[in-house]
């Protein structure tokens, strides 16, 4: 079977198309997702802020570490993106599972998605 001069066009484009988005997608996967308000914040960076009276630049908390195992899910809410319904299904598969074995068993709790993991991963420790 002969392909005519402007199929192999169009094939040799679909091709290029479908590999672009795989190549896409794979780098949206790998890339982390600032949140809106730290983008906001750095397209203004640099630029004057008008400072009142009493205002003193506060320093950035230090990241809490929270111990997956033993934390209570008042403790887990105050992890970033994690409210009381996913902090009591944590607390609900521990008690059903056992204690974690490793971090990545966080993934098997119901809510949290791959992406939530790589935002609060930092934050969880075993010990």
């Amino acid at each position: 079977m002969k392909m005519a001069k402007t199929e192999k066009l169009a094939f040799a484009l679909l091709a290029f198309l479908l590999i672009t988005g795989l190549a896409a997608k794979f780098y949206r996967l790998n890339k982390e997702v600032l949140p809106a308000k730290t983008v906001f914040q750095s397209a203004f960076k640099g630029k004057a802020k008008p400072e009142g009276k009493g205002s003193s630049p506060k320093e950035p908390e230090a990241p809490k570490i929270f111990n997956l195992n033993a934390a209570s899910a008042q403790e887990l809410e105050k992890l970033p993106y994690i409210g009381k319904p996913t902090a009591q299904k944590i607390i609900d598969y521990r008690s059903t599972h056992g204690p974690f074995k490793d971090k990545t068993d966080l993934l098997r709790v119901d809510g949290i998605s791959i992406s939530l993991y790589k935002k609060i991963e930092s934050s969880l420790t075993l010990q």
